[in-house]
């Protein structure tokens, strides 16, 4: 039996990675039951219904940080999407079990500040689905490491293909900036090769908006069969030279 130590749990909402402040989290994923019972039936007959996705969580305040109050404050009730990303157990590159997450466009519904006399102070957060729910497999990991200007080319990993019936789901976390002025342009590709001819031959599936600022952003939903011959996939990103060795992120995809 593989249990897990939950002390390891990346949270991403947008442009702020949340880990050193949360300590309780709970990603809600259920499907609304309807009532097909009808005369005659002596038990009640559920139906599967549409799919809801929240998530909760209580962290510790930090005012030092800057962003954090602002973004969550300013994101209650707005009419815009949040990309929020749940990991577990971390992040691991290229993983499809540990080290895997879930991401999802979301609405920030609720951030409260609060608690009793001589405790820490707490906050609590919630936010609700506005679309898929993905299981996420981290392409490109650089939440800890400033990456270099220029070109980029993550690690080519055997990931499947986009088969007839299946989607591609993506999404992108910018966590830190360079400069103001600076920019990251962000793919995700497919080949059907992981050798030396990966550069040559791969196709971009996911361009994301070029980036300067802190941010997150579900990618295009690629409907399949777009690469079924194609099971091999990085991330490339392209950071201006203005920036210098600035950003930090995340890149994940997940096929469903």
């Amino acid at each position: 039996m593989a249990t897990v130590h939950y002390n390891g749990a990346e949270l991403l909402v947008g442009g702020l990675r949340l880990k050193t402040h949360m300590a309780d989290l709970t990603l809600n994923h259920a499907s609304e039951m309807l009532d097909q019972t009808a005369f005659g039936d002596s038990e009640r007959v559920n139906l599967g219904g549409l799919k809801t996705v929240s998530f909760d969580g209580t962290g510790h305040v930090d005012y030092a940080t800057d962003t954090l109050d602002s973004v969550l404050f300013t994101a209650i009730g707005a009419d815009t999407t949040e990309l929020v990303t749940v990991f577990a157990e971390g992040v691991t590159a290229g993983s499809t079990t540990t080290g895997s997450g879930y991401g999802f466009p979301a609405a920030v519904d609720t951030y409260t500040v609060g608690g009793a006399v001589g405790s820490i102070l707490d906050f609590t957060v919630s936010a609700q689905g506005r679309g898929t729910l993905a299981k996420a497999t981290a392409l490109s990991d650089f939440l800890d490491t400033f990456t270099t200007c220029g070109e980029n080319n993550g690690t080519v990993y055997d990931l499947g293909a986009v088969e007839s019936g299946k989607s591609l789901y993506s999404g992108l976390h910018i966590t830190g900036v360079g400069s103001t002025e600076g920019t990251a342009a962000v793919l995700i590709q497919s080949a059907s090769s992981s050798g030396a001819g990966f550069t040559a031959a791969a196709t971009t599936r996911v361009t994301f908006t070029t980036l300067g600022f802190l941010t997150g952003e579900p990618g295009a939903v690629v409907v399949g069969p777009s690469s079924t011959d194609e099971p091999f996939w990085r991330a490339q990103w392209t950071v201006s030279s203005s920036a210098g060795d600035g950003f930090k992120g995340l890149a994940w995809m997940g096929i469903q």
